[in-house]
């Protein structure tokens, strides 16, 4: 199933600060990356790959083409996998900064 235009639209706006720091997501590209995430359990909110990247253990894969891939791209050279995942920032302890 390809990607929606309002899927693409969003992903591309994560590419904005003030966008990611809005939806509270972020996106991550990279075969490398992306593969050593999933091994460490990171919860992924969404993963898009193209065929040529192939990752077991997450059934969340949304297959889409190269050419979605590089116009959701964040970079010139488009990567083979993208993942968005949540940003989390847990509060500080009382006196954490005091050190």
């Amino acid at each position: 199933m390809p990607l929606t235009k309002a899927e693409l639209s969003r992903l591309r706006a994560l590419r904005d600060k003030k966008h990611r720091e809005a939806a509270g997501l972020f996106v991550i590209e990279g075969g490398k990356v992306v593969g050593e995430l999933l091994a460490a359990k990171f919860p992924f909110r969404e993963i898009y790959a193209t065929p040529e990247w192939v990752e077991c253990g997450s059934a969340k894969i949304t297959p889409i083409t190269a050419a979605e891939m590089a116009r959701a791209s964040h970079f010139p050279t488009p990567t083979t996998v993208l993942a968005v995942g949540k940003i989390t920032r847990p509060p500080l302890a009382a006196g954490a900064l005091d050190r």
